[in-house]
C-alpha cells in the first residue's frame, strides 16, 4: 500500500491499495493505477493562508 501525497501508480504489482482522495484521484482516474484505488472522504491536505502574513524578504531567482 502506498499513501496519498504521491499523485502516480507505482507500477509495482505487489503494491496492492493506493489511498487517495476524490480530489487527488478522482473515480475515473481508476484504469490508470496498477493499484486499487481506497478513497479517504476528505482531500488528505488543506491549506488557508493567512492575509495577514507578512510579504517574503526572498524573490525567485533570475538568470539570464
Amino acid at each position: 500500500m502506498h499513501y496519498i501525497g504521491y499523485f502516480a501508480s507505482t507500477g509495482l504489482t505487489e503494491m496492492d491499495y493506493l489511498i487517495g482522495d476524490a480530489v487527488l484521484t478522482p473515480p475515473e482516474t481508476d484504469s490508470h493505477f496498477s493499484e486499487q484505488v481506497w478513497r479517504l472522504p476528505r482531500v488528505w491536505a488543506s491549506y488557508n493562508g493567512k492575509a495577514e502574513a507578512p510579504v517574503s524578504a526572498c524573490g525567485p531567482v533570475l538568470t539570464g
